[in-house]
């Protein structure tokens, strides 16, 4: 078998970029400017409560362009990590 065969038959190589870096793009705005707007607030709920509420807007406009719902589930959560983090360092940050 040849090498482009092997790439041309993986499930990787049928991924569509530009909407993935789209949703990517983003999550991360969304999960900064959310950590920024619940800077001074040390409740995590309504932190939480957004962020869950935002993977219903998420989940079809991923799927409205075509994204596989295994990546749409691990930009969400790569959100949620950015945004613990960067919810960190807004509450050591005083």
């Amino acid at each position: 078998m040849k090498a482009n065969e092997v790439i041309t038959h993986s499930p990787l190589s049928h991924v569509h970029t530009i909407p993935l870096l789209l949703v990517l793009v983003i999550t991360i705005c969304f999960a900064l400017w959310l950590a920024h707007h619940f800077r001074d607030n040390y409740d995590p709920r309504p932190l939480l409560k957004w962020y869950g509420w935002y993977a219903v807007p998420l989940t079809v406009g991923a799927l409205l362009l075509q994204v596989q719902v295994a990546l749409i589930i691990a930009v969400w959560l790569a959100g949620a990590g950015l945004l613990a983090f960067r919810s960190n360092h807004y509450f050591y940050d005083r």
